[in-house]
């Protein structure tokens, strides 16, 4: 069994086996809970803060393995995941190519995340398109 969403990634363990102490039973799910991981402290300082130089080809080389899972991980790992990030990059270079992106007089610093499961901003993200001159 495999479910792959932004909240856990399960895997059915085929035989039984004992991890660092702990006796995992032959037909058990195992779940992980993937937002527990992208929140840890201990993989990843002020976990709250949007800091993207931690994804830096310097950083990644010290990532622990296995504790930033967008998309699972290993063979069974969402078939989507080239395409999706390939999607995102093309949609961020047009915007950004196309447009200035300002903040308004609603824009929240910092922003003010959402209590659910869902990684959302609680107020939604303010900002204002500006179009870029044609050269």
């Amino acid at each position: 069994m495999f479910i792959n969403c932004c909240f856990s990634v399960e895997r059915q363990c085929n035989k039984a086996c004992t991890i660092k102490g702990v006796n995992i039973p032959e037909n058990l799910t195992v779940r992980i809970a993937v937002d527990a991981l992208h929140y840890n402290p201990k993989y990843w300082p002020e976990p709250e803060k949007f800091i993207p130089e931690r994804f830096s080809e310097e950083a990644k080389s010290k990532q622990v393995p296995f504790t930033y899972l967008p998309f699972g991980a290993g063979p069974r790992m969402c078939l989507g995941t080239r395409l999706a990030k390939l999607e995102f990059k093309i949609a961020a270079v047009e915007m950004i190519r196309n447009f200035k992106i300002l903040r308004t007089e609603k824009t929240e610093d910092p922003l003010a995340l959402d209590d659910s499961v869902f990684l959302a901003a609680k107020n939604g993200v303010w900002v204002k398109f500006e179009r870029r001159l044609k050269k």
